[in-house]
C-alpha cells in the first residue's frame, strides 16, 4: 500500500493531506504538475490535488477535490474523533480553516496595503476570536477537539504556516497563543509530522514560479 498526491511544487491546497500523509507513517510520494495543461485531462475533474492509492491487490483509487482527500485520510487514519460528535465538530473547524484561508488567498494574490489592512482589521481579529473561543472550551491543550491530533489541528499548522511565509509577523505568537500551542501540540505529539515539516524536502508556502504556465 502507498499513496501518491499530485499538486503543484507548493504547499497550500494540497499541504493538510500532506501533513495528514506524514502523520499516518504509510509510505508516500509528492508527484508534481509539470505541465498542467497536457496533463490536466488526466484529472477526475480538471482540478488538482488528486490522490492515489496503491491498494493491497495492486489496484489503484484515486480521489480528487482537496477536503474530499483530507475527509478521506482523516478517517483512514483516526483524525476524525472518537464520537459522531467529535468527527462533525472537527469537519466543521475544517470548513472554518478553509473559509479562513480563501480570505487569506484574496491578499496572497493581490497583495495591496488596503487589502492587508482589510484583512488584518476583519479576517483575521474575527478568526482569533472564533477559534480562541473553540481552543479554551476544550481546556487550552493544544488540541480543538478531544486530547490527540486531528484534522483541525493539522489545518491549524498549515495556517500558521503559510501565512508566516507570506506575511511574517501578521500571525504572532504573542498575539494568538492558542493556536500556536496547537502547533506545538501536534509537532510533540506526531513524529511524522515533525520529521515532514523540518525536512529540507518539504515544499515551500510561497513560490509563484511554482505553477506551470
Amino acid at each position: 500500500m502507498g499513496y501518491s498526491l499530485y499538486y503543484y511544487r507548493l504547499q497550500a491546497r494540497a499541504e493538510v493531506s500532506r501533513l495528514i500523509l506524514a502523520h499516518s507513517g504509510q509510505p508516500w510520494v509528492n508527484r508534481f504538475a509539470h505541465d498542467w495543461p497536457a496533463e490536466k485531462h488526466l484529472t477526475p475533474f480538471g482540478q488538482i490535488p488528486v490522490l492515489t492509492e496503491t491498494c493491497d491487490d495492486g489496484s489503484e483509487f484515486v480521489l480528487a477535490q482537496a477536503r474530499a482527500i483530507e475527509r478521506y485520510l482523516a478517517r483512514k487514519f483516526s483524525l476524525l474523533g472518537s464520537t459522531p460528535h467529535e468527527s462533525a465538530l472537527i469537519e466543521s473547524l475544517q470548513e472554518a480553516h478553509v473559509d479562513f484561508y480563501n480570505q487569506f488567498r484574496t491578499y496572497r494574490h493581490d497583495p495591496k496595503e488596503e487589502i492587508l489592512s482589510q484583512f488584518k482589521s476583519t479576517h483575521l481579529p474575527n478568526f482569533i476570536a472564533m477559534h480562541s473561543k473553540f481552543l479554551a472550551k476544550n481546556g487550552n491543550n493544544g488540541h480543538y477537539v478531544g486530547d490527540k491530533v486531528s484534522l483541525a489541528d493539522l489545518h491549524a499548522v498549515a495556517a500558521i504556516d503559510t501565512i508566516q511565509a507570506w506575511a511574517p509577523g501578521l500571525m504572532a505568537r504573542e498575539t494568538f497563543p492558542e493556536l500556536f500551542r496547537v502547533r506545538d501540540a501536534v509537532l510533540s505529539e506526531s513524529v511524522g509530522v515533525k520529521q515532514y515539516v523540518e525536512s529540507a524536502d518539504r515544499v515551500p508556502a510561497r513560490d509563484p514560479s511554482a505553477y506551470p504556465k
